[in-house]
């Protein structure tokens, strides 16, 4: 999902995954498919199946993990801001808060796209200049490549190819 906020001296670029669930709809899951595991193992352990119990447990803790970890994955959040007064383009990545941080003098920075192999595939973009290269948009479908790279290229940056790599030119 590409977001873009404007205003007079800046522009922000918000990249995130898309989400098919909230996080309060995910621990709504997590809570019912815990409860009915855990009903289930009760009823075989009544029955004289006692030894269900611990591995019942277990299943919904993993379940349990393995939907926070997904959903804390889906949280994840890039910014892209530029600055039109110090002439700045800055990148920011985390999940809640921003973990990395780079910044790029906006005049001397590209745009790197690589087109995959399968047309529906999304490219991988990247960000870069004489000292430094990064990817963004890593968990972008198709569609939002585009639009990110449309709303890069509004911004003044410039499509160019890079070494081995077969560049696609919009």
């Amino acid at each position: 999902m590409v977001t873009i906020n404007h205003s007079e001296h800046t522009t922000m670029v918000i990249l995130a995954p898309n989400r098919s669930m909230s996080w309060r709809a995910t621990r709504l899951l997590m809570l019912a498919l815990s409860i009915l595991t855990l009903v289930i193992a009760v009823l075989f352990g009544l029955a004289g199946a006692w030894i269900i119990l611990p591995f019942a447990g277990l299943e919904a803790a993993s379940l349990c993990a393995a939907l926070y970890y997904v959903a804390l994955k889906q949280s994840a959040r890039q910014v892209i801001y530029t600055n039109n007064d110090t002439h700045t383009l800055t990148v920011e990545k985390g999940c809640g808060h921003p973990d990395q941080r780079w910044q790029y003098d906006l005049y001397d920075t590209a745009i790197a796209v690589v087109e995959q192999e399968q047309s529906w595939s999304p490219f991988t973009i990247s960000l870069y200049d004489n000292e430094q290269r990064h990817l963004i948009g890593e968990f972008l479908n198709h569609d939002d490549c585009e639009q990110l790279i449309s709303q890069l290229k509004s911004l003044g940056l410039y499509v160019r190819s890079s070494g081995q790599q077969h560049i696609v030119e919009f």
